[in-house]
């Protein structure tokens, strides 16, 4: 192996590209589509053919600008796409139709790598690539926390991956994988919220993506801050490729290709296992104190049908659990173990009709679960389980959507989607003086989500969009309806500078255990009562208008302002601070009930955004992000305070550098800088703390102040070796290099009575490497 690496190249190894061409509006492929792959020293190219598909071979690795061109529209140009030997690139490339053509005019290059996919999309959103995800130090690979980098956007903290999207609670965030919504899809997280630990999303499977972070168009509800809309990638359909990767993210196995020489179906798999435990079971010595298991796998499988459209069919599973040891003064061992599980297992069937119409059909089930035991262990031996919860939810979802191309100005769309939930939660306490486990919660019910939506995209000319829509939802629970139009514009002023601006009303139910939460109502006869059942949807209406220089295709500079009102906030119905706007992994606090709530709470968040970003080009590109923002809510007390995720700015700064060590080696040096405001407290009163042996906080003084200010700085060296058939890269990561200990959580400790700070992760090295073939 050591030979493999230091054997010098001689030769130019060769790479191979393959793809679809597709009208944007109508996605139909797109025959006899121009394909050009262009460097210093080679031009290759080739018409994709009836089904708009092309492939070209003997390309020479390293980075390449790839040019498509269509009679009619504008032509796409992607630079500095990374071919290698070990792996065929497959792109999906869509181009807009014109809607003046004449002789006298020139066809202008799309190179607009900063706008969305979806073409619905005219502001607060971007497109993201997988290899953005796996290029960016400190993302893990996680799409998730490659977005913090984005404007708007701001991670809570290093163990969790939820973010703070514009001073939301992370749990206003939507997940969609192929047109489906997808439970919270990360190993070690709590039911309703949106991240946790180890990201499930494998980026070796997906393609690229579109996230949005307000004012996001029809065809998406039930979210209030932002949505990922995710595209898992197809198999190869020539040939079978494997991949081999060893990580943070555990050890990988992959495997995808053709079912047979002769079959038109592909098939994509991705296993993953977690990394410390497979070192632990051989009995190395590791540097944390609990050992994290965790396992995943994803599948795709796509079904060509030719005139009758095609099938996909995808899966996505995993499972984690982890046990925390702690010793006590009176020499009893607390054990805690916690864990959860999510599948998803879905299918698509899609088809054109008339050369204009497309319909996709598809039907998914998913299930979510977690667990919690508390253990104690005495110095005798003896064993006592005295805390247990369970809990799962499980949906069956349909969904029917047509896209409609009028014409060259106009694309209309619509959607129906229903979703039927089932639910179960209990908590359960050992009682010494019965000797027996009490249900301290038992919640179980089930529910259904109606959502439907219509859009049109209409083009006044090549320069100036707009798309009006209408989003509807209704909760059987409590039967409520949220109807909410939505508006967006886009103006290209010149080439260079483009105006937009979002309005729309978005909604979203509340997480479904609170639906459920029982009442207690009659102490002598023991009865409850769900009294959250009549909840309706917490609302927003969002405001967006933006500005974008785009300088030579190279170097863009963004602005966006916004403004959001919420209302209908759940809230307790006595006067008191508690609002579920601050619901989220950072701290619902337990001091709190969440019964009896009412839809009568507000808040607003307001900022402005900067984005300055150098595309890669001549082996460097930036990314730098700066966010100023304010976000306020009112309880039922009346008073205006300082949401939870108020950290009130946030700037981001990513760069990187390639060199090109040889014509098949590249070495490549990443950086990523952040410094945000610290999330709010809720303080703790440690006198009233001490007199009653348990935590009390000080409500008066909720989110008032700041923990300190988050700052980290990741890097990032890979080494990317390109053999005859085969791919390594290396890669080794400083996590938080200047071990900074930033604010994690501070706890009341009852045997030493004092309040006790919990820090983030320290400096972290690790390792990655990787091998495709």
């Amino acid at each position: 192996m050591l030979y493999l690496f230091s054997k010098p190249a001689f030769s130019q190894h060769k790479g191979i590209i393959s793809g679809t061409v597709i009208d944007k509006d109508s996605q139909l492929p797109l025959a006899g589509a121009n394909v050009q792959v262009i460097n210093n020293s080679e031009t290759l190219g080739v018409e994709t053919n009836a089904k708009g598909a092309f492939r070209i071979e003997g390309i020479t690795v390293g980075r390449h600008t790839i040019h498509v061109s269509y009679i009619g529209y504008s032509s796409a140009v992607l630079p500095n796409i990374d071919i290698v030997s070990g792996k065929e690139l497959q792109l999906n490339i869509a181009l807009e139709e014109l809607v003046y053509m004449h002789e006298d005019v020139v066809i202008r290059a799309n190179v607009r790598k900063d706008r969305p996919q979806n073409e619905m999309a005219l502001i607060s959103a971007r497109t993201f690539s997988m290899e953005e995800t796996e290029r960016f130090a400190g993302s893990f690979g996680d799409p998730a926390r490659m977005a913090t980098t984005f404007a708007g956007v701001m991670q809570g903290g290093d163990q969790l991956n939820e973010i703070i999207i514009r001073g939301n609670s992370p749990a206003g965030l939507l997940y969609k994988i192929d047109g489906f919504t997808i439970p919270n899809p990360t190993h070690f997280s709590s039911a309703g919220t949106s991240g946790g630990a180890i990201s499930m999303l494998n980026s070796n499977t997906l393609s690229n993506s579109d996230f949005y972070t307000g004012a996001f168009p029809a065809e998406f509800g039930n979210a209030l801050s932002g949505v990922f809309d995710l595209k898992l990638r197809r198999g190869n359909n020539r040939k079978r490729e494997y991949l081999f990767q060893v990580g943070f993210n555990g050890f990988e196995l992959g495997l995808e290709g053709p079912f047979s020489s002769k079959s038109n179906i592909t098939y994509l798999l991705n296993y993953r296992y977690s990394t410390l435990e497979i070192f632990d079971w051989i009995g190395m010595p590791l540097p944390v104190s609990a050992v994290p298991y965790f396992q995943d796998i994803t599948a795709h499988i796509h079904v060509p049908m030719g005139k009758f459209g095609s099938t996909s069919i995808f899966a996505i599973g995993g499972k984690n659990h982890i046990t925390f040891e702690r010793t006590k003064r009176d020499s009893i061992n607390e054990l805690s173990r916690f864990g959860s599980g999510t599948g998803v297992l879905g299918a698509n069937h899609s088809i054109f009709l008339k050369n204009s119409v497309k319909i996709t059909a598809g039907v998914a089930l998913t299930h979510r679960n977690d667990f919690t035991t508390d253990t104690s262990v005495s110095n005798t031996g003896r064993i006592v389980n005295w805390y247990g919860h369970n809990s799962w939810e499980r949906r069956l979802q349909a969904q029917l959507s047509v896209r409609y191309k009028i014409d060259n100005r106009n694309t209309l769309q619509a959607g129906l989607s229903h979703s039927s939930g089932w639910i179960s939660l209990k908590d359960s306490t050992f009682y010494v003086p019965f000797n027996q486990f009490f249900y301290t919660n038992r919640i179980s019910g089930n529910f259904a989500l109606t959502q439907s939506f219509s859009q049109l995209r209409h083009r006044f000319n090549d320069d100036l969009s707009a798309v009006v829509g209408l989003h509807h939802q209704y909760i059987s629970i409590s039967q409520s309806h949220a109807l909410e139009p939505r508006l967006g514009i886009s103006y290209d002023i010149s080439a260079n500078h483009t105006l937009s601006a979002g309005l729309g009303q978005h909604s979203q139910i509340q997480p479904r255990h609170i639906y459920f939460v029982e009442t207690l109502v009659d102490t002598l006869l023991g009865t409850y009562k769900q009294t959250n059942k009549n909840l309706g949807f917490t609302k927003s209406i969002h405001y967006v208008i933006g500005h974008q220089y785009v300088f030579r295709n190279l170097l863009r500079i963004k602005t966006e302002a916004y403004y959001q009102q919420l209302s209908s906030i759940p809230i307790e119905q006595n006067p008191s601070y508690f609002s579920l706007i601050n619901y989220g992994n950072f701290g619902l606090d337990e001091g709190n009930s969440t019964d009896s709530l009412v839809n009568k709470g507000k808040g607003y968040n307001y900022g402005v955004e900067l984005t300055v970003e150098r595309f890669l080009s001549k082996g460097y590109y930036m990314l730098f992000t700066a966010s100023l923002f304010d976000s306020k809510y009112a309880g039922s007390d009346g008073i205006w305070r300082n949401t939870l995720f108020n950290s009130n700015f946030v700037f981001n700064y990513v760069g990187g550098y390639e060199i090109k060590v040889s014509q098949n080696h590249r070495l490549s040096f990443d950086i990523k800088a952040v410094w945000a405001g610290g999330l709010r407290k809720l303080p703790i009163d440690l006198n009233a703390s001490i007199q009653r042996n348990r935590t009390v906080y000080d409500y008066s003084n909720a989110f008032a102040s700041r923990h300190g200010d988050y700052f980290r700085i990741d890097t990032k060296a890979s080494y990317k070796l390109n053999f005859s058939k085969v791919t390594h890269i290396i890669a080794v990561e400083l996590i938080n290099a200047t071990n900074r200990r930033n604010h994690f959580i501070q706890i009341y400790n009852s045997e030493t009575q004092q309040i006790e700070e919990s820090t983030q992760l320290g400096l972290t090295p690790l390792v990655m490497y990787r091998v495709v073939f």
